[in-house]
């Protein structure tokens, strides 16, 4: 439980720390790329990797994802880039988020499934969802093309 000390400024006693609040609304989020991920196959799910491209996203299905039944992530996001691709088969990749123009260039198919909406910090936003089959290079191969750090893909494309 997060308590303010006693000599804060009481103008500031409904903020929690930066870091903090931009955990709100994780469990919710990782519990909506669940449903997406379960309106799979079986046989699909076995195969499928979920791709975030946002450290704090990839960080919270990690996190809250084994409780509803997920892989780990997968991310090019900072450190989790270093992790690399897993050894997925290739097939599926449900990609939460990412610029879907760089999507088509990694796959051949890339189906817009129903955005996930969010609450944070006091605003509501919605994340686009992808399931994305048929990739053009395999992932240990074009890995390098998924790193980014602060927004920003490296190479910058």
């Amino acid at each position: 439980v997060y308590t303010l000390p006693n000599d804060i400024d009481p103008s500031f006693e409904n903020e929690a720390p930066r870091h903090y609040r931009l955990m709100l609304g994780w469990e919710e989020f990782v519990a909506q790329v669940s449903q997406a991920y379960h309106r799979l196959t079986p046989a699909e799910r076995a195969n499928t990797a979920i791709l975030a491209w946002d450290y704090g996203k990839a960080g919270a299905i990690d996190y809250f994802g084994p409780a509803h039944g997920l892989p780990n992530v997968i991310s090019g996001a900072h450190t989790f880039y270093f992790w690399g691709p897993g050894n997925y088969t290739d097939n599926l990749v449900l990609s939460v988020g990412g610029p879907v123009e760089q999507l088509h260039d990694l796959f051949n198919q890339v189906e817009p499934l129903a955005p996930i909406t969010y609450h944070s910090r006091g605003i509501q936003g919605t994340i686009p969802l992808y399931l994305c089959r048929q990739i053009k290079v395999p992932l240990p191969v074009s890995w390098p093309q998924f790193k980014a750090y602060f927004g920003r893909t490296y190479p910058p494309r």
